[in-house]
């Protein structure tokens, strides 16, 4: 399962994936059972789905066999207005135009988070930049989904871990950006729809531990903790970061984490209730890779 969302106590809906295709499925009933609605096929597809209603809704596609370290080729974006029964594509991946990076000379977009819509026509997109040469920031819609707006924050390059919306105008995001040869991490807060944003200090800083013992030669640089997400930011030298799956894999299969997809320069991991996202570095050295945790079993 990779997105769930009820909007009432009987009605949600929930994306699930295989090796070969994603679906959408719906319940009335408040999860006795299921039906499907919409389905999409890739080398493994991804579907993220967002509610505001029990009619509008909106579902960002991507694939992750064209995905690297600075961001994936592209996603389409499906919205529905009669609670998932038909579903047109309000934007497809051809060029980039809709989400592309900022600015147009980035080597690649960054990684889109779930859609999260705060009605029917004021919706939010998270990117952060994986860890190539991707470029991160906001996406903005005031007209449910047909146009975005990017945000790439302030200055530096600014990785978005994750995302709260209030309304169209105000939002929080956590941030690690990326100022010449340093980096930090913060809050930040928008009250006009992404136009301007205002660092905010951590009231504490983030303490989360790895899931599993590091190479001893390995220190984490950063630890982002989202509403959805943990984001540890690894170096274990430019060789090894560059070869991240292959570094972690033993560790993780000794703590008991099983792989269970992977595509160029990403492998996904999965114990228990919990998957673990591996995204390899470029090379450069101090850059390092990113690990990401989040709560749901892949198959």
């Amino acid at each position: 399962m990779t997105s769930f969302e009820f909007v009432d106590a009987n009605t949600g809906w929930m994306a699930l994936r295989t090796s070969a295709e994603a679906s959408v499925l719906v319940t009335h009933d408040g999860g006795r059972t299921w039906t499907r609605q919409f389905h999409a096929s890739g080398s493994p597809p991804l579907l993220q789905i967002t509610f505001v209603n029990a009619r509008d809704g909106w579902a960002l596609g991507s694939d992750i066999s064209y995905c690297a370290m600075g961001g994936c080729g592209g996603y389409t974006l499906y919205s529905t207005t009669d609670g998932g029964e038909t579903w047109a594509t309000l934007q497809r991946p051809e060029g980039q135009e809709w989400w592309g990076p900022t600015p147009r000379s980035a080597p690649a977009g960054g990684f889109l988070g779930a859609p999260q819509f705060t009605s029917p026509t004021s919706g939010w997109i998270r990117i952060d930049t994986g860890a190539g040469g991707g470029t991160g920031g906001v996406l903005v819609t005031t007209d449910g989904g047909r146009s975005w707006r990017r945000s790439p924050g302030d200055t530096g390059t600014w990785s978005v871990g994750a995302l709260a919306p209030v309304d169209g105008k105000v939002a929080v995001a956590t941030v690690h950006a990326y100022e010449g040869s340093g980096s930090t991490t913060f809050l930040a807060r928008t009250i006009d729809g992404a136009l301007t944003w205002q660092r905010l200090k951590l009231a504490v800083a983030v303490n989360e531990p790895f899931p599993v013992a590091l190479p001893s030669r390995c220190q984490i640089l950063s630890t982002v903790l989202g509403t959805d997400q943990v984001e540890w930011r690894i170096d274990c030298g430019a060789a090894m970061n560059a070869s991240a799956r292959g570094t972690l894999a033993p560790f993780l299969t000794d703590d008991g984490w099983r792989l269970c997809g992977s595509g160029l320069a990403t492998a996904m991991w999965t114990k228990a209730d919990s998957q673990l996202s591996i995204s390899e570095g470029s090379g450069v050295p101090g850059e390092g890779f990113v690990v990401a945790r989040r709560s749901g079993a892949c198959r």
